[in-house]
């Protein structure tokens, strides 16, 4: 017989019915399990779609709280009674959460790890998925510093935790093992009753009831197009996941030309497919004061490239050029790159570049890199190495939202020459702060961003120092700044709350209407 926890526990429905609702209005169930990651990127698309959600009169919104790793969260049933415990099994799951749990098949050396892996493989095979309601009113402020501190403001925290929001009993990694060493198991069956479209970031492999509309947050196909880039389990699983979901699935893709490359790669998207962009945050958030750039660089700084642990001289070295620049008068020139550290964000093109213009102009501008190692930055951190003992480039690492903010409003201009992406949150976020950026040349770039930022190859560092000399050192420079400003303002129009909200009503309207003809 299966265990407790496959049995629907009692009090508990796995298809909130009771989600609040008016006629006419659309009823959405919203997938948060990337929010508690990085600033930028999906993480930052799913809060700031979740809060225009929370704020759109016409749209009811419930946040879907699971996790993006693997594991099976642990349910607590009231004791006497087969009632879920929503308190005790809600807080579990968010501290979880909190502590990025994980499980590794790979590197078992204790019998513990082996009976949790045996443990999981059994809730995978015989637990039912229930959703359950998560007490906002008593969680609250573990959801909002969990989910949306990183990077909303604090004036969005009472719409955003007005919101209902549930938690589910499997992982994002618990679709995945289904989806694919575990196949034969079959999706996932979400019970969404109640709901009249289920809104998933990235491909996950799950039905929904019958008369919810499964949506995908579809952001970019790099890891079919730039393998060499990712890892292997990503370009494996990716194209596995969009064929799988395209039976039953509504494309919403952040750009225009990333839904035309969906559609290459899996073509009965065709007609199933939308673009809507990100919106962007464009609230800017002064201080009373501008945050001085020496102090975030003080409070921030990073030994990444030394494994964390530099030698006692190589620290002493980079700090005590930290304080002595940071008593000088004079206000400190620099350039600035942001994002995670891994290959296709070209850094080493931008380090290289960069170092171009100091053998030109000796050594009056630095280079500020803002991000974490994510994957495949070992020659990242090599080639920033020599530069960071001299102070000459600074390595930043868990910045709040103000903060980088600050930066670029100081920053002389903004660099991003990426292989590929999606959209590119970064160049726009450095737009809303009035700086004006170096992107790569490609034609997703060239959709979001148009001709309020200058453009080049990233494949030649040369073109990449030749449009940063035209912002920084050129006779142009100031007219040049001027007019990139006067075109981010029409730019930045296209990715407002409202003109976004805007899009995505029109979608839910269309999808409503295709359901209720076909009925």
């Amino acid at each position: 017989m299966p265990p407790d926890d496959a049995q629907p526990f009692a009090g508990v429905t796995s298809s909130p019915g009771t989600a609040p609702g008016r006629p006419g209005r659309h009823r959405v169930l919203c997938d948060l399990s990337f929010a508690s990651l990085g600033n930028t990127g999906i993480s930052q698309d799913t809060r700031l779609m979740f809060s225009m959600f929370a704020k759109a009169c016409e749209i009811d919104v419930t946040g879907l709280i699971v996790s993006h790793l693997r594991f099976a969260p642990e349910l607590r049933k009231i004791p006497g009674t087969r009632a879920l415990d929503v308190d005790i099994s809600s807080s579990l799951l968010l501290n979880d959460i909190s502590r990025d749990r994980n499980l590794a098949f790979s590197g078992i050396r204790r019998l513990s790890q082996l009976g949790a892996a045996l443990s999981y493989l059994s809730k995978m095979a015989l637990r039912k998925p229930l959703l359950w309601d998560v007490p906002a009113d008593i969680l609250g402020d573990s959801i909002w510093r969990l989910l949306f501190e990183k990077t909303l403001s604090p004036s969005e925290r009472r719409t955003t935790l007005a919101a209902k929001y549930v938690a589910g009993n499997f992982s994002l990694g618990f679709v995945r093992d289904r989806a694919t060493a575990f196949s034969f198991l079959g999706p996932l069956k979400i019970a969404t009753t109640g709901y009249d479209f289920a809104l998933f970031q990235d491909s996950q492999r799950v039905t929904v009831s019958p008369n919810t509309r499964k949506i995908i947050r579809y952001h970019d196909p790099i890891p079919i197009h730039h393998p060499d880039t990712m890892g292997r389990f990503n370009v494996g699983y990716h194209l596995q996941s969009i064929r799988l979901c395209a039976v039953d699935s509504h494309f919403v893709c952040n750009s225009e030309q990333t839904r035309l490359e969906l559609v290459r790669l899996e073509p009965r998207l065709e007609n199933h497919s939308t673009a809507i962009p990100y919106t962007v945050e464009q609230e800017v958030r002064p201080i009373a004061k501008e945050l001085p750039f020496w102090e975030i660089v003080q409070a921030r700084i990073s030994y990444a490239a030394f494994d964390y642990k530099p030698s006692p001289g190589a620290a002493q070295k980079i700090e005590s050029g930290i304080r002595m620049a940071s008593e000088k008068a004079e206000p400190t020139r620099y350039i600035m790159a942001l994002s995670t550290l891994e290959p296709r964000k070209n850094f080493i093109g931008v380090i290289r570049a960069w170092e171009r213009l100091l053998f030109k102009y000796g050594n009056d501008i630095k280079l500020v890199v803002v991000g974490k190692p994510g994957w495949r930055f070992e020659q990242i951190l090599a080639a920033m190495r020599p530069r960071l003992v001299t102070g000459q480039l600074l390595h930043l690492e868990d910045l709040p939202f103000p903060e980088i903010q600050a930066l670029y409003r100081q920053a002389e201009c903004f660099v991003f020459p990426s292989f590929a992406e999606g959209f590119g949150f970064p160049p726009v976020e450095a737009m809303v702060c009035g700086t004006p950026s170096v992107v790569s040349d490609l034609p997703v770039h060239r959709w979001v961003m148009e001709e309020a930022v200058l453009y080049a190859d990233p494949y030649d560092t040369g073109a990449i120092m030749d449009q940063i000399e035209r912002l920084v050192y050129s006779d142009e420079r100031g007219a040049l700044r001027a007019t990139l400003r006067e075109r981010a303002s029409r730019v930045l129009a296209r990715y407002s709350r409202q003109t976004v909200t805007e899009q995505w009503m029109n979608l839910f309207d269309q999808l409503r209407s295709v359901r209720s003809n076909s009925q």
